[in-house]
């Protein structure tokens, strides 16, 4: 279940995962 997103100065944006066993980090391609 991804719930927080958070978006960086270099423009890359990833959605964390909101359960702890399933803790990781995925990028996403924004157009």
């Amino acid at each position: 279940m991804r719930t927080v997103i958070n978006i960086y100065g270099n423009g890359e944006t990833f959605t964390i995962s909101a359960a702890p066993e399933e803790e990781y980090i995925e990028p996403l391609v924004c157009a």
